[in-house]
């Protein structure tokens, strides 16, 4: 890690209050031990990235308009994860305007992105229990997370890096060849 993602790094721990510091510190120090670096993006979110692919990005109240009386959101990508407590599955269930807009375009998982056809797809139940399966390509909001969400969030970094880490060793295309072609498809 350079100097400029150790600041960058430094910079957004300053931003935290005590509590919030306490949760995010070990899941950035793990993330760093695992490899990825720390990059800023122009929407002010701390993104973590290795092999072309994003894992987790971080934003802070400073950044953002509350939502759910928060401060820090994190958009984390877990859909080669196997089994998730119910607040990851609330993430996959809300869908942004961006997503909807999505699935009209490819109208189905069979006719998506080109990812969905490998075996990683996120999976949550809906309100009659039937099992609703989304895109595994994207991040997805969690706005509450807790100390209490700290050890299962870090094994789901760890099963989601070990995919990264197969698929790089794969030869497959990163999520940027398909998030650029989704941008030149619309």
């Amino acid at each position: 890690m350079n100097e400029k993602q150790k600041g960058t790094i430094a910079e957004f721990l300053k931003l935290l209050n005590e509590d919030d510091f306490d949760i995010y510190k070990p899941v950035l120090d793990y993330l760093l031990e695992l490899g990825y670096l720390p990059h800023k993006t122009k929407e002010k979110k701390l993104e973590f990235r290795k092999f072309g692919y994003t894992i987790l990005k971080i934003v802070c109240e400073s950044c953002v308009k509350r939502k759910t009386g928060t401060e820090v959101m994190i958009s984390f990508r877990f859909s080669a994860c196997k089994e998730y407590s119910q607040v990851f599955q609330e993430a996959i269930s809300k869908r942004t305007v961006a997503m909807i807009k999505r699935d009209e375009y490819y109208k189905s998982l069979e006719k998506c992105c080109g990812f969905c056809k490998m075996p990683r797809l996120y999976k949550y139940l809906d309100e009659k229990g039937n099992t609703i399966y989304r895109c595994g390509l994207t991040t997805k909001d969690i706005w509450n997370i807790t100390a209490l969400h700290i050890p299962e969030l870090l094994n789901l970094i760890k099963e989601q890096d070990e995919y990264f880490i197969t698929l790089k060793n794969s030869n497959l295309p990163s999520t940027k060849l398909y998030n650029d072609h989704f941008r030149k498809n619309k």
